[in-house]
């Protein structure tokens, strides 16, 4: 379960899309007060399975399908051309490498912050006995 805070532009609530693309896996977004859209075109009055929009993967632009694509193919997480996801330096396991000791720095709490328990772990009591 993940809190979100919805951003507002010129008065309008911004929604997040319904199902979204890292590489090659998809991703879906569920949550109360989410209106349903066409994630090729936007509409409303449709899903995707019935739009007549054709939208490239490589590209990302509508009106041409993939395999007639001579644009630069254009990341899905940086959204820049020239390379794909698996060669973006913004994924994780690219960031992963060049900082190998991330994930232990990201793991260590702020001061004040307190990390829930593990299983099996508990506090121990005046007298060495533990505290479940």
């Amino acid at each position: 379960k993940v809190q979100v805070k919805l951003h507002v532009d010129q008065n309008v609530q911004k929604h997040l899309p319904n199902s979204f693309f890292i590489g090659k896996a998809r991703g879906v977004c569920f949550y109360v007060g989410q209106p349903r859209l066409c994630y090729k075109c936007g509409s409303n009055r449709h899903y995707a399975v019935k739009c007549n929009i054709q939208k490239c993967a490589l590209c990302g632009e509508t009106g041409h399908p993939s395999k007639e694509c001579v644009k630069a193919i254009k990341c899905n997480l940086c959204m820049q051309s020239g390379h794909a996801y698996r060669a973006c330096p913004d994924a994780w396991r690219n960031i992963r490498k060049a900082c190998p000791n991330l994930e232990k720095v990201m793991s260590t709490p702020m001061p004040g912050e307190n990390l829930p328990q593990t299983e099996g772990r508990g506090e121990e009591r005046a007298g060495g006995a533990k505290e479940t």
